[in-house]
């Protein structure tokens, strides 16, 4: 190959690079969209697969039976959250990554706290209160057997062990 040859196909190469090269910051906020865009994806998975009907027999469990009325839907509220943030982990994880790498290098930190608000397991002060009434242990042992360790409709757990909503 001639030195000509070789001169000119470093040159187009190098300004072909160039055209396409990133900023560290273009480079964050472009590895934030796409671990949204996979986190987006897994969440409509997770919704999917979601386990929709039950026999009494599956939820019947003597702890969450034992429980006030008003507190079996928190418990299961909790349950099904836990069961969905399973699912999303390793996605969730990556976002994680890249929305800290984002924030910590002059992104907006408007990002990190809508994720910080959305990621709240409580939205007020009574959920909150029901919150602290029950068994964390317990229901993080729950949460690792079946029907409850994968996505499900909490609302029909709900009725199973309360009885049909009026």
């Amino acid at each position: 190959m001639s030195f000509k040859l070789l001169f000119w196909s470093l040159f187009v190469l190098h300004f072909a690079s160039s055209a396409s090269s990133l900023t560290m910051e273009e480079s964050l906020e472009q590895d934030l969209e796409s671990a949204y865009e996979a986190l987006d994806v897994k969440y409509g998975q997770c919704r999917e697969q979601r386990k929709e009907h039950f026999t009494a027999d599956e939820v019947h469990n003597e702890w969450l039976f034992s429980l006030d009325k008003d507190l079996v839907g928190t418990a299961v509220y909790v349950l099904s959250n836990m069961a969905f943030q399973r699912c999303v982990a390793a996605e969730e994880g990556v976002y994680n990554n890249a929305l800290i790498a984002y924030v910590a290098d002059g992104g907006d930190k408007k990002v990190l706290d809508d994720w910080l608000r959305l990621k709240r397991l409580y939205r007020d002060d009574d959920l909150k209160n029901r919150l602290s009434q029950l068994d964390f242990n317990t229901l993080k042992k729950l949460s690792t057997t079946a029907p409850f360790d994968q996505p499900f409709n909490g609302l029909t757990v709900i009725e199973l062990i309360k009885g049909p909503t009026e």
